[in-house]
C-alpha cells in the first residue's frame, strides 16, 4: 500500500482557518491547490503526519468533531449542509493534535514540520494578522506570563523559526542571548533581522509560541474562560446577605479602593462601613454588583452577594472576610 500523509495547509487569505486533508504526495496536492484562481494568496504546507491507513484524515476529522463541533467550518447552501476540510484553529493547534497522536502511538518519526519561512511568507502572514485585527498590531499592555499560566524559567519559541528560543525571566520579560527584553521588543528585534523591515509597533504575543500554541491564542482562551465563568454565575446567581457588609469590621478603611472582579478598570471607593461610591453615587456593594453583572451579561439578576464580585488589594473581599472569621474562630477556640 502506498504511503499516505495527513497534511496541514494554511493560507494568508483566511488566517483563522487551516485545511486538514490526506494525500499520497502533499507537495503535489499543494501545487494543485495553488493552480486554482479562487484564492487571492497561495496555500502553504505547515506539516504532515505519515499514516498507513486510507481516509485517516476523515478519522481525524471525526475525532476533532467528537470533542467539539464548533471548529469544523460548515455552511448551508440551498438547504444542504456543506462541510469541507477546513477548521477554525491555528496551525500550531492543529500540529499539536498531530503530535499528541504520534506520541500516543509512538510514531513521532513520521511527523514532518515545515520549519522554513521565506521573507515573503512572513510579510504576507503579518499583513494577514494586521487585517484580522484592523491594523492594531501593537498592544498597550505588557503580556503577563504568570496571568496566563506560563511559569518563570520556561521557554517560548519564535513563531517563524522554532530554533530561536527565549527564556521567561519574570511576569513580563524574557531573556534572549543574555539580554532581558520585553516580548514586543524582542519581536521587533527578530523581525527586523528576518525581514529587514520595521513596523511602528509589535504585538509580542503574536510572534511566539508556548507548547505549540501562539501566545495571543492562549490569551484569547483565558479571556473566553472568564466570560464563560460570568455566564455560569449568571445562571446560578449568588445569595444576597441579609446583613450589610461591614468594611471596618474586616479591616478595610473608609476611602479604600475596591476593584470589580471581572474588570479591574471598574473601581469604587468605600464611603462608610457598608456603602461605596460609584460614578458619584452612593450605593451598597450588593446593589452595585447586581447592576454591573446585569450590564455585563445582559441578564437580570435577582440577588448578588456583593463581596463575591470585588477585590481589595488583589484579594476577593469574601476571602478577606473569611480570613477574619477564621482568625476569630481560632482565637475563641484558644480561649477555651
Amino acid at each position: 500500500m502506498a504511503k499516505k500523509y495527513i497534511y496541514i495547509f494554511t493560507n494568508p487569505s483566511f488566517p483563522k482557518y487551516v485545511k486538514i486533508g490526506e494525500a499520497e504526495d502533499p507537495q503535489k496536492r499543494l501545487a494543485t491547490a495553488n493552480a486554482s484562481t479562487w484564492t487571492p494568496k497561495a496555500f502553504r504546507i505547515y506539516g504532515t503526519y505519515q499514516t498507513d491507513t486510507n481516509n485517516s484524515d476523515k478519522m481525524l476529522h471525526d475525532l476533532i468533531d467528537t470533542c467539539t463541533d464548533k471548529l469544523h467550518v460548515s455552511d448551508k447552501i440551498n438547504g444542504h449542509l456543506r462541510k469541507r476540510e477546513f477548521y477554525e484553529m491555528s496551525p500550531e493547534q492543529a500540529w499539536n493534535i498531530f503530535k499528541k497522536i504520534a506520541e500516543i502511538t509512538n510514531t513521532t518519526k513520521k511527523l514532518w514540520k515545515n520549519e522554513s519561512w521565506t521573507t515573503d511568507e512572513i510579510l504576507e502572514d503579518i499583513d494577514s494578522e494586521n487585517e484580522e485585527h484592523n491594523g492594531a498590531i501593537n498592544s498597550t499592555k505588557r503580556f503577563n506570563f504568570k496571568k496566563y499560566g506560563i511559569p518563570v524559567g520556561t521557554f517560548i519559541k519564535f513563531k517563524y523559526d522554532s530554533s530561536i528560543q527565549a527564556k521567561i525571566l519574570s511576569d513580563s520579560n524574557v531573556e534572549y542571548k543574555g539580554e532581558s527584553l520585553s516580548l514586543s521588543r524582542l519581536a521587533e528585534k527578530l523581525m527586523v533581522e528576518r525581514t529587514g523591515k520595521k513596523w511602528k509597533g509589535y504585538q509580542g504575543p503574536a510572534y511566539f509560541t508556548y507548547n505549540g500554541i501562539v501566545l495571543k491564542d492562549i490569551k484569547g482562551k483565558i479571556s473566553s474562560k472568564k466570560c464563560n465563568s460570568i455566564a455560569v454565575e449568571s445562571k446560578k446567581g449568588t445569595p444576597e446577605n441579609k446583613k450589610r457588609f461591614d468594611f471596618q469590621k474586616i479591616g478595610i478603611p473608609v476611602g479604600s479602593i475596591l476593584k470589580f472582579k471581572y474588570d479591574e478598570s471598574v473601581q469604587v471607593k468605600t464611603l462608610s462601613n457598608s456603602n461605596v461610591e460609584y460614578k458619584g453615587k452612593e450605593i451598597s456593594l450588593s446593589k452595585l454588583a447586581k447592576q454591573l453583572m446585569s450590564n455585563r451579561t445582559g441578564k437580570e439578576w435577582k440577588t448578588c452577594q456583593g463581596p463575591a464580585y470585588f477585590t481589595y488589594k488583589g484579594v476577593l473581599v469574601t476571602d478577606v472576610k473569611n480570613k477574619i472569621i477564621s482568625k476569630h474562630g481560632k482565637s475563641k477556640a484558644g480561649a477555651k
